[in-house]
């Protein structure tokens, strides 16, 4: 998700807002939103909370104070250390600015100029900038940047205005500021009377305007104009005046953005620049933002809350569906053990239902082969056919028979080794054996009789077809 830059612009009467978001190539205008305020801003808390809504980590809020009531003055210091700028300067400005205890100072970046460097510092007091503060706190959401008009809108415009008169007119006040590659070099501030008609504006502006060009000893500078009091009548009689008057073009969603929302949009802009081109923030010390994870403090602890119901109820969930099983498992095993009894009631020691099942049944497999029951290679079917392939007029006396393992072996007597050959070559002839060999054959004591022992190799089932 894209980091979010939100610039407020509070003013009398009117809340307006607008996001930029970050991109690849830098920051992009996406929303612009408007709240009217009570005359009193006694709802500026609850329009903060809708307006700002749910943020997520990492974006940033910011606004600025009003120019009237702050101070801005031009020092001179031989180093360009921030640390040390920062350490001197309550104390040069200290003659040079009333009740100075009360006052939070800052400065822009350094500027050398003829072997020193020129600092461009202001302040403000810091009951207002704690006012300001504290009426995002109460709105649930903590504010990150607070800069200064006219300075917040002339860094928000860089790109846009690198040199001209930045003139901008709100219900409170008006302020013109003479830009210098980029940053404010002077300004005016006035406080804007209701009753003054748009001629006398454009009159107040001119006299203002010739004193900041000509302080400036420049050609003919642009007048540059922004926010609510923007008219095409005052532009006009600007225009006809003889000055090159000009808005700057910020788009959203393609189409051009009203001057009203452009000193919000700037502040927006503003809060994307990086924090090494040092700019104003007087949000220091007991002003300063807290950690971003104290915003979402609430949140976490709902969060953490919900995830720990989820796994105690994925955890009974598991636990019930565990138990479940063993009852079933138990309920088999008990299931098994009642058939093993019943069908192999001869067995007293029961530790293995399943092994002991598979040995008895391999038993019975055995038995069952020897009894000739389903199988033509059982004791009784090789007998058949041994009797079957024996030559009709050979007699012969089989004294024992043994099966082992695919052998069989047979042991008997005959009426001679003719006999013995004939029977060995006609069993040879059966499918049920796959060779017979002759492994003892001699006359018996009497003379009349020949012993003799045949082994038989039975042809496996698979091959008997």
């Amino acid at each position: 998700m894209a980091k979010k830059f939100i610039g407020i612009d509070i003013e009398k009467g009117t809340l307006r807002a607008v996001t930029a978001e970050m991109t690849k190539t830098g920051p992009v205008l996406t929303a612009a939103t408007l709240r009217p305020l009570a005359a009193d801003e006694s709802d500026l808390s609850q329009a903060l909370s809708e307006i700002l809504g749910d943020l997520a980590f990492g974006d940033r809020v910011a606004t600025c104070l009003p120019a009237v009531g702050s101070f801005f003055r031009t020092l001179e210091f031989p180093f360009s250390d921030p640390k040390k700028i920062a350490a001197a300067l309550p104390l040069e400005l200290a003659g040079q600015v009333p009740n100075g205890e009360d006052l939070e100072f800052d400065f822009l970046a350094a500027r050398p100029q003829d072997g020193q460097f020129s600092i461009a510092a202001a302040a403000v007091k810091k009951s207002a900038a704690a006012a300001m503060a504290e009426k995002f706190q109460e709105a649930g959401h903590p504010l990150h940047l607070l800069d200064l008009a006219p300075f917040a809108w002339v860094a928000g415009l860089r790109k846009h205005v690198d040199k001209g008169v930045l003139a901008t007119l709100n219900q409170k006040e008006v302020v013109l500021a003479r830009i210098e590659d980029g940053q404010v070099a002077d300004y005016r501030s006035l406080p804007r009377r209701a009753n003054l008609d748009t001629q006398k504006i454009a009159s107040l502006m001119m006299r203002e305007y010739l004193a900041l060009a000509h302080a400036g000893k420049h050609p003919p500078l642009p007048l540059i104009l922004i926010g609510s009091g923007v008219t095409n009548e005052l532009r006009q009689t600007l225009s006809d005046a003889g000055l090159s008057v000009q808005v700057p073009s910020l788009k959203l969603a393609g189409e051009p953005l009203e001057p009203a929302f452009l000193p919000a949009a700037a502040l927006a802009l503003r809060t994307a620049l990086p924090e090494r081109e040092r700019n104003l923030n007087f949000l220091k010390g007991e002003l300063a933002p807290k950690s971003e994870w104290s915003g979402f403090r609430r949140r976490l602890i709902g969060a953490s809350v919900l995830l720990g119901l989820c796994l105690v109820l994925l955890g009974a969930g598991a636990y019930t569906n565990y138990a479940h099983k063993m009852s079933r498992a138990d309920a088999l095993r008990e299931e098994m053990s009642n058939i093993f009894r019943e069908t192999f009631p001869q067995a007293t020691v029961i530790v293995d239902v399943p092994a002991q099942m598979r040995s008895s049944l391999v038993q019975l497999q055995d038995r069952a082969r020897l009894l000739g029951l389903g199988s033509d290679r059982s004791a009784l079917s090789i007998l058949r056919e041994i009797s079957a392939r024996s030559p009709a007029d050979v007699t012969l006396d089989v004294r024992e028979l043994s099966f082992i393992g695919e052998q069989l072996r047979l042991d008997g007597t005959t009426t001679s080794f003719e006999a013995i050959n004939r029977l060995s070559r006609s069993l040879e002839t059966s499918p049920l054996f796959r060779d017979a060999q002759i492994t003892d054959a001699k006359m018996g004591l009497e003379g009349t009789r020949v012993d003799f022992r045949l082994n038989l190799r039975i042809t496996p089932e698979e091959f008997i077809r």
